[in-house]
């Protein structure tokens, strides 16, 4: 028994051998260049693909994006935007969940920004721009609406991805005048508005369940935490955008959204965030 005791010391203290010495070539590669680091990127995404598990989403995300939940304060809502800035593009897959996820998108100071025809002044000139009118209480209301930067290329790349929905706290008509101009080619699939919001204590707030049954593939995108109070785990917070021109929030967010798409549970990776 001594001597097979002993066989087993000497096997296993070669095989802590080995895997050190393997993990030293690679670590020398990798630092020469020779393997990329997006290899260890492409283990983590295929890793996240496959597993529910909370904690090993966890460190597969901070793996690619090591940023990802370091927080600031911005806006005037005082929330808590997630730092997407070193969120790396996702290696192409095959496989994918059989069901498309649902992105909510939220419209005012998260898409554009609107305001009259008087406060025209403290905008910036270069930022493309939408004159609209509408009825209210009777009369026509003037509205200019600035389009975020990188607008377009956002809503080309997720309404590829997901089932876009835009729920806002605006009233249908302005709500209908915006989106006509913003998505002419009718891509968005659905649009709720003020009406459909629950009012609790006065304030607007928007329900996953009122968008889709299914919570575990619906993600909420907002610049306002109160909206989606009760949806929490659902959620990526954005900054409020009032017109800057040198703004990169929706560019920063596609490539986290690219990789969410992949994700059987957004929930397990959102609630994170909370």
């Amino acid at each position: 028994m001594s001597y097979l005791g002993e066989l087993v010391r000497i096997l296993l203290s070669l095989v802590f051998y080995l895997a050190f010495l393997c993990s030293l070539y690679f670590s020398v590669l990798l630092l020469s260049g020779f393997i990329p680091l997006r290899f260890f990127h492409f283990l983590a995404h295929v890793f996240i693909l496959f597993s529910r598990d909370r904690r090993a989403v966890k460190r597969a995300i901070i793996l690619n994006c090591q940023d990802i939940y370091h927080k600031r304060i911005h806006g005037k809502t005082k929330c808590n935007p997630i730092r997407y800035y070193t969120c790396r593009w996702r290696f192409h897959f095959s496989q994918f969940p059989h069901k498309r996820h649902t992105l909510v998108l939220d419209l005012d100071e998260t898409l554009v920004y609107s305001c009259r025809f008087s406060d025209l002044a403290t905008m910036v000139p270069s930022l493309e721009c939408i004159g609209i009118t509408i009825l209210r209480e009777n009369k026509y209301v003037s509205f200019y609406v600035f389009k975020r930067p990188y607008l377009d290329l956002f809503l080309d790349s997720v309404c590829d991805w997901y089932d876009v929905v835009v729920f806002t706290a605006g009233e249908k008509p302005y709500a209908d005048a915006v989106l006509n101009v913003i998505d002419p080619r009718g891509r968005i699939r659905r649009r709720l508005y003020k009406d459909d919001c629950e009012c609790v204590y006065g304030r607007a707030v928007k329900r996953i369940s009122t968008v889709s049954p299914q919570a575990d593939s619906t993600i909420i995108v907002d610049n306002n935490p109160e909206c989606y109070r009760f949806d929490r785990c659902n959620a990526i917070p954005i900054a409020s955008w009032y017109g800057d021109a040198k703004d990169k929030e929706l560019r920063n967010l596609l490539p986290f959204l690219d990789l969410m798409r992949g994700v059987d549970d957004v929930r397990c990776v959102l609630a994170l965030n909370t």
